[in-house]
């Protein structure tokens, strides 16, 4: 009898604990982390861009565009389905449309949201310092209104 893989796909803003979760879901049960936002990242450097929040929200919308509101879940989903673990994250959906895809793609697909309160969500971020990640309170608040978009 065939078992199909538990998907399970982590949203929520910036900061707000998705990774911690999917470290922790992934220990308990030996599975594999797939970061949507790492397809963006690796999609700017294979342009030779920089990694900056600018360049990523730029390259985000540019894929979109070309491959529909999906297109992110689009380039996550070989990697999804030729995992060899039973159990697998998806770190980072960002749309409905991302969230319809997997749905329709995967036989068994969970979303989780994940909440945590700005000012903690601020502290993770600014403690964490990835190159795209906020400096000042005031660019966390421009990134979350863009997020909300």
């Amino acid at each position: 009898m065939k078992h199909d893989k538990t998907v399970i796909g982590l949203v929520g803003m910036p900061g707000s604990g998705k990774t911690t979760v999917a470290t922790l879901i992934t220990q308990l049960c030996n599975g594999e982390i797939i970061t949507m936002g790492d397809v963006v990242r690796d999609y700017l450097r294979a342009l030779g861009k920089p990694v900056t929040r600018g360049e990523l929200e730029k390259a985000a919308k540019e894929l979109r565009q070309k491959m529909g509101e999906d297109a992110i879940a689009k380039l996550c989903i070989d990697k999804v389905k030729k995992s060899k673990r039973d159990v697998v994250v998806v770190d980072g959906l960002r749309s409905l449309g991302e969230f319809k895809f997997f749905k329709r793609e995967l036989p068994v697909f969970y979303l989780v949201y994940i909440h945590a309160p700005p000012n903690e969500r601020f502290k993770r971020l600014y403690k964490r310092a990835r190159e795209d990640d906020p400096k000042t309170w005031e660019e966390f608040e421009k990134r979350d209104l863009e997020e909300l978009k």
